[in-house]
């Protein structure tokens, strides 16, 4: 099995990181008000938890330019949805909408981020204690740059650390 390459690794890593941070602030700021934009066809909003995706298939538009909705709650009811809900066209709906749950893309952002952060962490660990990368073979007593004798992997060149 091959191991994802590393600099793949923490851009996924910080990547998934940063889209999780901004799903959680999206979140919060969706418990009293509700933003979004609004394009030709499409509207793109999110509250109380949620984002709805809305397409008109009428010839009516919102305009050629991109438009920033940010409305904020006054006691509205809410409409809060744990799961993902679709309104596909009917002949009396001009609209197809979707309702998808902040927590569902959160969830697997969280999930992809702290993968990716318990393999980097491994990474570093067995580079740091002398194992081979591949089938965890101990090198201690090789000389530096020769190949493993389990798998006849090459290790990594080791990092340069300042020794005072």
């Amino acid at each position: 099995m091959r191991k994802p390459h590393p600099r793949i690794r923490k851009a996924t890593k910080w990547t998934s990181a940063a889209l999780a941070l901004i799903l959680i602030a999206a979140w919060g700021v969706s418990e009293f008000s509700i933003f979004g934009i609004r394009t030709n066809h499409w509207n793109v909003q999110v509250y109380f938890g949620n984002v709805l995706v809305y397409y008109d298939h009428s010839g009516t538009s919102f305009g050629l330019t991109p438009t920033w909705i940010w409305l904020r709650f006054d006691d509205a009811n809410e409409d809060r949805s744990w799961w993902i809900k679709s309104s596909p066209p009917m002949p009396w709906f001009a609209y197809t909408t979707v309702t998808i749950p902040l927590w569902m893309p959160l969830s697997f952002f969280l999930l992809l981020s702290g993968t990716a952060w318990r393999f980097d962490t491994l990474a570093r660990r067995r580079n740091q204690s002398h194992l081979c990368q591949n089938c965890s073979y101990n090198l201690t007593g090789l000389k530096p740059g020769s190949n493993c004798p389990e798998c006849n992997t090459t290790p990594p060149p080791l990092s340069v650390e300042c020794k005072e």
